[in-house]
C-alpha cells in the first residue's frame, strides 16, 4: 500500500513537472526571443493554475487528474479539442515509476528523498533538453545550491549519524565535491576547447550537478554511460536518416539517462570494473 501511494504521489509530482515544463515553453526560455523575465513571471510559472496551451481557459480539476484525465479526454482539450501535449502523461507517469523505484532501492529514509528530489529535477531537465536542446539555468542553478545545500547539512549536522544520511553513497562529503568540481572542469575545458560546439553552458553546469549528487567515483560512472548512450543515440538518427554530421544534438538526455543508471545500479557497476583490474 504504501509503495502505490508513492507512486500516485510520483504521478502528482510528474502533473506538477509537466505545467512546470509547459510555462517555461510559454515564456519562451530557450528560445532566440525569450519574454522579458520578472518576478511575476517567476510565480506564475511556480504557482500558476494550468490552463489549456491553446485556448488559455483554466483547467477543471477533475480534468488534472494525472494520467487518468489524460486518458478519459484522449488526448484533448475539452474545451477546443486540440491535442494535450504529449509531455504530460510522459512526465507523471515517469516520474511515478521514479520515485517508486527510489523508495524500492533505498526505503523510507532521508536518501529517498533526496534521490526522488533530484530525480524530479533530472527528468525535466531530460524532457526540456530532448525538446529544446537547452538546459534552463533556472531549473539547473537551483538544483545545483540544493545539492551544495544537502552536502552542509550532511557535513555540518550528520556526518557520523548513518541513520541521518542524505548523501546518496558515501557519507563522505568531500567526495562528493570531488565528483562535481571534477565533472564540471572536465566539462568546461571540452567546451572551451571546441569553442562551444561540443557542450554548452548548461551540460557543464549539469555534469556539476550529476557529480555533486552521486559523488567520486559514480559519477564517472553515470558520465561514460552518458556518452555510451549518446553515441547509440547518434548512431541510430544518423542510420534513420533523421539526422547528419552536422546536425546539433542534445546531450543532456543523455547524461541524465547516465545518472539514473548511476543511481540504482553504480556500485553493482563499480564493483565489476574492480573485479575485472583486480
Amino acid at each position: 500500500m504504501l509503495a502505490i501511494l508513492i507512486f500516485i504521489i510520483g504521478l502528482a509530482l510528474g502533473s506538477f513537472l509537466s505545467v512546470v515544463f509547459t510555462r517555461l515553453e510559454i515564456e519562451g526560455v530557450g528560445s532566440k526571443k525569450p519574454r522579458k523575465r520578472s518576478k511575476k513571471v517567476a510565480q506564475e510559472i511556480m504557482f500558476g493554475r494550468s490552463r489549456c496551451d491553446y485556448c488559455k481557459k483554466q483547467v477543471a480539476w477533475y480534468d488534472n487528474i494525472p494520467l487518468i484525465s489524460y486518458l478519459l479526454l484522449r488526448g484533448k482539450c475539452r474545451n477546443c479539442g486540440k491535442p494535450i501535449s504529449e509531455y504530460h502523461p510522459v512526465l507523471e507517469l515517469t516520474s511515478g515509476l521514479m520515485l517508486l523505484a527510489s523508495f524500492l532501492f533505498f526505503g523510507l529514509t532521508w536518501q529517498f528523498a533526496v534521490a526522488g528530489l533530484f530525480g524530479l529535477f533530472m527528468l525535466l531537465i531530460f524532457a526540456y533538453d530532448l525538446r529544446h536542446q537547452i538546459i534552463p539555468n533556472v531549473v539547473v542553478v537551483p538544483a545545483i545550491v540544493l545539492a551544495l545545500v544537502v552536502l552542509l547539512y550532511q557535513f555540518v549536522l550528520f556526518s557520523d549519524n548513518s541513520s541521518m544520511q542524505l548523501t546518496l553513497w558515501s557519507a563522505d562529503p568531500e567526495s562528493y565535491l570531488l565528483g562535481g568540481g571534477i565533472i564540471g572542469l572536465f566539462f568546461l575545458v571540452l567546451s572551451a576547447i571546441s569553442g562551444g560546439r561540443w557542450l554548452g553552458g548548461g551540460d557543464i553546469k549539469l555534469g556539476a550537478l550529476i557529480g555533486l549528487i552521486l559523488g567520486w567515483p559514480y559519477a564517472l560512472v553515470a558520465i561514460i554511460l552518458s556518452y555510451l548512450i549518446g553515441t547509440f543515440y547518434a548512431v541510430v538518427l544518423l542510420a534513420s536518416r533523421r539526422a547528419d554530421m552536422k546536425s546539433s544534438i542534445a546531450f543532456g538526455p543523455a547524461m541524465v539517462a547516465g545518472y539514473f543508471i548511476a543511481v540504482f545500479y553504480g556500485d553493482v557497476i563499480v564493483h565489476w570494473y574492480q573485479g575485472l583490474v583486480l
